[in-house]
């Protein structure tokens, strides 16, 4: 049975790699576990992730023998224990038709809020977004009335936070409690005007990403929301950019085209 979180935290990293090569997903995968060996899975599976009792040896095998995946692949697995998580790694899905175009790998762990500390997300985050070479990376937590908030602007369209290239075409739901912008928001934002962000953190990381984090505590997006949300504010006007959702000029993006034209949005330029 897929666990349940009580107050899921979200990170998610959509990479410009397609995740779809013999061994690509594996690597990514054996690179989290080895990083962080106090999360060892309990189950996985394609698709879902409690399909298997989990043994890495089995895991190694299963991913190593599958050679190239078709568009849209994903392997899920799960720790059941605390430190309790949920993780997916989505491949490209590669479109068939012109209503829609190709996407980006995911990338997405969750978690209870209180049983990792930031350092545990934010570290993850700077290491998927390398290794996916992310467009865009997210670290965030549902709570309150923000759930309003999320499901207006499609950063929740299911049951949980959960972003897609489709949504991003037509604009950015929103500035996170951890962003972390690549190359495609850089060269729309401007270098200079993310580095000098009134944020709690803002960090170059490579050559073309920068990490912007609100606060100093990911505690505070449980009990100090307003603080959370004053910020975001902030961040989004200094960013002085027409790319954030609205609810006053959104739309229904399901066929108004694979690109939008009201809000600011990035060029992508997936990678094979």
């Amino acid at each position: 049975m897929m666990i349940k979180l009580n107050q899921p935290l979200i990170m998610q990293a959509l990479g410009r790699k397609s995740l779809l090569q013999a061994g690509a997903m594996q690597k990514v995968a054996e690179a989290f576990m080895a990083a962080n060996p106090e999360t060892l899975p309990t189950k996985w599976g394609w698709g879902e992730p409690d399909e298997l009792v989990f043994f890495h040896s089995d895991f190694s095998r299963a991913l190593s023998e599958a050679g190239d995946l078709p568009s849209g692949s994903q392997i899920g697995w799960q720790r059941n224990s605390s430190p309790k998580l949920l993780c997916s790694l989505a491949g490209r899905w590669i479109s068939k038709v012109p209503s829609c175009l190709d996407t980006h790998s995911i990338f997405t762990i969750s978690g209870e809020l209180k049983e990792c500390k930031t350092e545990f997300w934010v570290g993850n985050l700077l290491r998927a977004s390398a290794e996916l070479d992310a467009d865009l990376g997210i670290i965030e937590a549902v709570t309150g009335t923000y759930k309003e908030r999320a499901r207006a602007s499609y950063a929740m369209p299911f049951s949980d936070l959960y972003l897609t290239t489709h949504v991003l075409r037509h604009w950015l739901p929103d500035i996170f409690w951890g962003t972390l912008f690549g190359q495609a928001y850089i060269e729309m934002f401007g270098l200079d005007t993310i580095l000098n962000l009134p944020a709690a953190k803002v960090e170059r990381v490579g050559s073309d990403k920068v990490y912007v984090q609100l606060t100093e505590n990911i505690d505070d997006l449980e009990n100090h929301p307003e603080v959370v949300l004053s910020r975001r504010e902030e961040v989004k006007r200094a960013l002085q950019c027409d790319a954030f959702y609205d609810a006053n000029r959104s739309y229904s993006f399901h066929g108004a085209g694979p690109v939008g034209s009201v809000f600011k949005t990035p060029k992508f330029a997936l990678l094979d």
